[in-house]
């Protein structure tokens, strides 16, 4: 019984690893795919917002307008919920943009807006005319954008054209996965255990069965067989091998008896007579 329970013991803990290891790995995996998902889907929209932003300012500078009316209007246009449009002038080293608080004009690098974002400046000055749409990272007064910057000349101008977003809905969604994976992988660990403790335990109740007749079987009662649930599997087979032993013993005791009485009866003549002869003489 003792080997029973050990062996009990041993398959769940290897079943309980087993699944913690593929449920660790797929855990992984999942939280792997939703960031780089969510973080591929804000940069599809922030390239998307740059490329309109490049088409409208194109469709203004055919109209004849003055340049800075030409970003005026287009920031203003451009006046997205969660998105910053922000364009910068290499000639005049000159930022424009939407605050992304107040969603006022702001022309200064040293404005609020350009302030809260310290790296939004250095992200689009050094993106160079040729080169193509450029992702980036800034962060700055506790708040993380993903920043997406395409170089383009408007007319004689050489600007870039940047549009920000917060990162703070994606930070939001990636705290709730964790926070779920961190509650549901031990709770499914703990009942993938349990399950498992019961499945090795069902499986070896049958062994314990075959054990338990196997031990009542003794020398007077060798004609008894165990039961064979599946000849086909391998307890079966078990209970095949254990009643072919059976059988050998009970033939092996068979013959020991018939050999016991045949000589018990052939020797029982010749002792009678020597007892006979040997009587008298004692007497």
């Amino acid at each position: 019984m003792k080997t029973a329970t050990s062996i009990r013991t041993r398959l769940s803990a290897w079943y309980a690893g087993a699944f913690a290891l593929l449920l660790s790995i797929f855990a992984l995996g999942a939280y792997a795919f939703l960031e780089h998902t969510t973080q591929e889907r804000i940069d599809e929209y922030l390239a998307e917002t740059v490329g309109a932003v490049a088409g409208a300012m194109e469709y203004e500078r055919v109209s004849g307008r003055p340049f800075d009316e030409i970003i005026d209007d287009v920031l203003e246009e451009f006046r997205l919920r969660d998105i910053a449009v922000i364009v910068y002038d290499r000639e005049h080293q000159r930022m424009s943009m939407l605050d992304l608080a107040t969603r006022r004009r702001a022309t200064s690098p040293r404005t609020h807006a350009a302030q809260q974002l310290p790296d939004l400046r250095t992200i689009l000055s050094t993106t160079r005319a040729g080169d193509q749409t450029t992702f980036a990272t800034a962060s700055g007064d506790g708040e993380t954008v993903r920043v997406v910057a395409l170089p383009y000349r408007l007319g004689p101008h050489d600007i870039v054209i940047g549009a920000a977003r917060s990162l703070e809905a994606q930070e939001a969604t990636l705290r709730e996965a964790r926070y779920a994976l961190g509650i549901g992988i031990p709770f499914m660990l703990v009942v993938a255990t349990a399950g498992g403790s019961l499945l090795a335990r069902k499986s070896l109740d049958p062994v314990s069965a075959l054990a338990d007749q196997a031990a009542r079987i003794g020398a007077s009662s060798l004609h008894e067989r165990v039961a064979v649930p599946n000849p086909r599997d391998e307890l079966g087979r078990l209970a095949v091998v254990l009643n072919d032993l059976l059988e050998r013993l009970d033939r092996s005791f068979e013959e020991q008896r018939r050999f016991t009485a045949d000589a018990s009866h052939e020797l029982r003549t010749p002792v009678s007579l020597a007892r006979t002869t040997a009587e008298p003489r004692i007497a």
